[in-house]
């Protein structure tokens, strides 16, 4: 239950010399919960990021919502592709259950961006790829909010509700990737990273399917 990963970024957690740990501020609505994480290394602190938490309630499902990042907080980090980054993304993940899903902000992650804005299929991206390793296989990219709740741009992804959902979404999958593989040779360099993941990605695919 994402309860859970609540009480743990309220109770802190430790990745190796840095600690992270989230205060709790009422949410928009019932059954929402917005928190804001911090980091902390020895006397030093700073804001991480943002995360807003919807527990679910009868046949709505529960999800989460990471915005507002700070890539180079004050304390000698570099938040993407870090151990911190994939805690975080880890622990969220472990917590929803299928069917639920995770909106991850990507305004200041440029290789995402870039990728995402020349085409690469979303699990290609460098998020992308993390969150599909951490079980989610449906994406949508929101790359033009049209009202003013939803934020910035953002990377949707959402768990499987059960196994022949799971074949289906890898099956779209696939055929996604063999599209952008075919393009051809692909030298732009925004979309070098996500080439190579998509070949990686379509081998086990082919293997899984």
């Amino acid at each position: 239950m994402i309860e859970n990963a609540v009480e743990k970024l309220l109770s802190g957690i430790k990745v190796g010399e840095f600690e992270i740990y989230a205060e709790k501020y009422p949410g928009r609505f019932p059954n929402e919960a917005l928190l804001e994480i911090f980091i902390e290394k020895g006397s030093l602190r700073d804001h991480l990021l943002y995360a807003r938490v919807y527990f679910g309630r009868r046949y709505y499902s529960s999800w989460v919502e990471v915005s507002s990042i700070n890539p180079t907080p004050n304390v000698g980090l570099l938040y993407f592709n870090s151990p911190v980054e994939d805690t975080l993304l880890e622990l969220f993940a472990s917590h929803l259950k299928p069917g639920e899903h995770i909106f991850v902000s990507y305004v200041e992650d440029l290789e995402t961006k870039r990728a995402l804005y020349f085409g690469a299929p979303a699990p290609t991206t460098r998020l992308g790829f993390k969150l599909f390793n951490l079980g989610f296989t449906w994406f949508k990219d929101w790359y033009f909010p049209e009202g003013f709740k939803e934020g910035g741009e953002k990377l949707q992804a959402e768990k499987p509700l059960n196994e022949e959902q799971r074949r289906v979404h890898l099956l779209n999958i696939r055929k996604e990737l063999e599209e952008f593989l075919e393009r051809g040779e692909i030298t732009d360099r925004h979309l070098l990273g996500a080439l190579k993941r998509g070949q990686m990605l379509l081998n086990s695919l082919n293997e899984l399917i």
